[in-house]
């Protein structure tokens, strides 16, 4: 729960650039019963100035392994996963680029804009 607000914190008062993908699957699902307020937060931070948010849409194929896996990458210099029982960090320039070349794939297999826009709201509607 911890590493969870600290990474909110950092969204939330970033003087630097974040980039987030989520697959389509992942906004639909509903893992607690503030859903469609958790999806209306999206909505707001997507439009922040700093924050580019990417949406892989239901159905595209995603080549690359370990893409089922959350991460978050910061500044190039630690890589976060979070699992049901511990929180992993991982410092190794050599797995963090493994990392980077996973998130550049799926940042190009994204949509962005008003696409991603419509995937939430469509998220949205159908809840």
């Amino acid at each position: 729960m911890r590493f969870r607000l600290e990474r909110a914190r950092r969204v939330m008062h970033a003087g630097k650039r974040i980039v987030v993908v989520l697959a389509e699957n992942a906004i639909r699902t509903r893992y607690c019963a503030e859903h469609d307020e958790q999806l209306v937060k999206l909505l707001s931070v997507r439009a922040l100035p700093y924050v580019s948010l990417g949406i892989i849409p239901l159905g595209t194929l995603v080549r690359c392994t370990g893409a089922g896996t959350g991460f978050w990458i910061y500044d190039n210099s630690a890589v976060y996963l979070e699992s049901p029982s511990a929180e992993i960090k991982v410092t190794r320039p050599g797995e963090i680029d493994i990392y980077a070349r996973v998130f550049a794939h799926l940042q190009s297999v994204a949509v962005y804009g008003r696409d991603a826009r419509r995937i939430i709201t469509r998220a949205l509607d159908d809840s």
